[in-house]
């Protein structure tokens, strides 16, 4: 079962930190000459405490709220893994087979083959759970319509991770082929100015006064290089 898809518990206050100076800490705070770091720190003496944490703080005479809710799945973009029972690949194969299922049924032909509307409004689907709600009740765990046991929005949100990672790695890698997504960008790669004979060097490059977009170079070809090769 995948696990539950609720906002993350968070305490409205938090009880008193409470920390105990040391010759560091106060070595620091003197040499900063700034208010910055607190008067204590972790080490032996008397301890010092602080007040709790909270969902509110005060700037002059006005109160601000800390606003903790999010647009998507908690779990999306937030530095938690997903939390399935299958690998990443079988997580793949089965969003896949849905994204294919899905399509089908309610749109008439796998993903590759709808009209680019019909495609994007599938992805607009994904994003807002709908394969979870188009019957009622919802679909059975063994219907890949309602993409099983996976929140479809996780699958968007990996869906367009890994596509701007392909078209943005280094070509060592597998992606971005012909560096097309680097010359779109105008990233340089490894070409820090004289990789193809340009005869400029970063320090002309960071002094110039108009920039100068460099054809891009992978590592491959930094490692073809330092190898002896062409």
């Amino acid at each position: 079962m995948d696990a539950p898809h609720n906002r993350p518990g968070i305490p409205a206050s938090a009880g008193p930190l409470t920390v105990k100076p040391s010759s560091a800490w106060a070595f620091l705070q003197n040499y900063q000459q700034t208010a910055y770091l607190p008067a204590g720190g972790m080490g032996s003496g008397t301890a010092i405490s602080y007040s709790g944490a909270s969902r509110t703080y005060t700037v002059g005479l006005t109160n601000y709220t800390v606003n903790y809710g999010i647009t998507a799945s908690p779990r999306v973009g937030s530095g938690i893994n997903l939390q399935y029972p299958v690998n990443m690949r079988e997580f793949w194969r089965i969003s896949l087979a849905a994204l294919q299922a899905y399509s089908n049924k309610y749109y008439g032909g796998n993903y590759q083959t709808l009209s680019s509307a019909n495609q994007l409004q599938v992805l607009k689907d994904l994003w807002a759970n709908t394969p979870k709600t188009q019957t009622n009740p919802p679909p059975p765990a063994d219907d890949l319509t309602g993409f099983s046991n996976i929140l479809p929005s996780d699958f968007a949100y990996e869906l367009t991770f890994m596509t701007w990672a392909g078209f943005l790695m280094d070509p060592l890698y597998g992606g971005n082929q012909n560096m097309v997504g680097w010359d779109y960008v105008g990233f340089n790669g490894v070409n820090f100015g004289n990789f193809y004979g340009e005869g400029l060097n970063q320090k002309t490059l960071m002094v110039a006064s108009t920039p100068t977009k460099l054809k891009p170079a992978s590592l491959a070809q930094y490692q073809q290089q330092a190898a002896g090769g062409a």
